[in-house]
């Protein structure tokens, strides 16, 4: 429950961030589909990407998504080259498996 209020509170800090930006970039590993993965046109795509781009609509915002790996897209926001980054997390599939 708490890192379900923890993703919402991010949420609300990256429009909140990005209204002050120009073009606000994501930092992204696109190796988890279909939260995160690359399109034909070798573009970050899936559940994460298309979420962000539905929040912002309304804010009118430039998001520019980049494919990193996931060792580097902690460090890239650390230091301001990334603006955010979206990975995939479970309370997105829910907590029931099946095989």
């Amino acid at each position: 429950m708490i890192r379900y209020f923890l993703a919402i509170a991010l949420s609300v800090l990256l429009i909140s961030q990005a209204v002050a930006a120009e073009k606000y970039i994501v930092a992204s590993d696109c190796t988890w589909p279909p939260m995160e993965l690359l399109d034909d046109q070798k573009q970050p795509d899936g559940y994460s990407v298309e979420y962000l781009k539905e929040m912002t609509k309304k804010g009118d915002l430039d998001l520019e998504f980049q494919n990193i790996a996931w060792d580097g897209i902690f460090g890239g926001v650390a230091t301001g080259k990334y603006d955010n980054c979206r990975q995939f997390d479970h309370h997105y599939a829910g907590k029931t498996t099946a095989v």
